[in-house]
């Protein structure tokens, strides 16, 4: 058996665009480019990786007993645009 690393397409890989580390926010987030970001969102707002936990929370608690087969999506809308 063959171990091998899965090629990642960045343009359809959200892990690897969506998130911008803290130097690269430092480096390179512009007010603009930020604006163009979020204007793509239905929800305009800059999520970070909390909303995510908040899900995961849901997901893991009593609340979430009803939902089955769901996909829950953690975008701000921008799956929408």
């Amino acid at each position: 058996m063959r171990r091998t690393t899965p090629q990642r397409q960045p343009e359809h890989d959200h892990r690897a665009q969506d998130q911008p580390t803290e130097r690269q926010e430092k480096l390179w987030l512009t007010p603009e480019l930020n604006q163009q970001f979020i204007d793509l969102q239905a929800l305009k707002f800059r999520l970070d990786a909390s909303y995510v936990a908040r899900m995961a929370l849901f997901l893991g608690s009593d609340e979430s007993a009803g939902a089955t087969g769901a996909n829950f999506v953690v975008d701000a809308g921008r799956t929408q645009n």
